[in-house]
């Protein structure tokens, strides 16, 4: 049977698995080490997953919750945190917001992205025309039943922008993503940030956050 200690090493070094995914099983991992000895060996395994993934803000948010020597505070933490995780709300909410547009660009076959897209069309009703310039991501799509088109997805009406990030009115995401966010900027054209909630840097986590090198920061207007 793999140890909550394995699970947590496991996934310190999964960084292509899904990022969400990845998290949960590392706080369920840290959340059993709660019953045993915390201070040592459940605290250097938070610590050990500070250091090795401070790439994810993330595993940065979970790992903070669970900076407390008392097993009992650390254990409602994390608690609170799988429920976070766990919390789809605030995707159909932004499906919702963005339903009204006759378009969506789309970077991304990430879950956050295909959760907004679904609440879109699903909850809010919209029959918005989907571009994506990857086959790839069109082919992820092909299960909605609304018109996938092969374009640049900064020429659609909004432009959904997936980020690994954020803090105030500033996101983290790809080289690639920021650049297309700069193109629909230029062309007038909406922008939404696709980011988990959790991912929000607190001060501390800002201070640690050391991004992939393939990872720009990005002004978004409120």
């Amino acid at each position: 049977m793999t140890s909550p200690a394995d699970l947590i090493r496991d996934a310190a070094h999964d960084e292509w698995a899904d990022p969400i995914a990845t998290t949960r099983k590392a706080v369920a991992a840290l959340l059993e080490m709660t019953d045993g000895e915390w201070e040592t060996e459940g605290l250097a395994a938070v610590q050990m997953l500070r250091t090795r993934r401070p790439d994810s803000a993330l595993f940065l948010a979970a790992t903070e919750v669970a900076l407390e020597p008392n097993h009992m505070r650390a254990a409602d933490g994390l608690r609170a945190m799988l429920t976070r995780l766990d919390d789809t709300t605030w995707a159909a909410e932004l499906g919702l917001r963005v339903s009204h547009f006759p378009s969506l660009g789309l970077l991304s076959l990430g879950t956050t992205t295909m959760e907004v897209v679904a609440a879109a069309l699903d909850l809010g009703g919209s029959r918005a025309q989907l571009f994506t310039d990857r086959l790839a991501i069109r082919r992820g799509f092909l299960r909605y039943e609304t018109i996938i088109t092969v374009a640049p997805p900064e020429e659609a009406s909004c432009l959904l922008l997936p980020a690994i990030a954020r803090q105030d009115d500033r996101i983290w995401t790809t080289v690639r993503a920021a650049d297309a966010a700069l193109r629909a900027s230029t062309g007038g054209r909406s922008i939404v940030p696709v980011v988990h909630p959790a991912a929000t840097l607190s001060p501390l986590n800002r201070l640690a956050y050391r991004p992939a090198p393939n990872i720009v920061d990005v002004a978004i207007a409120s």
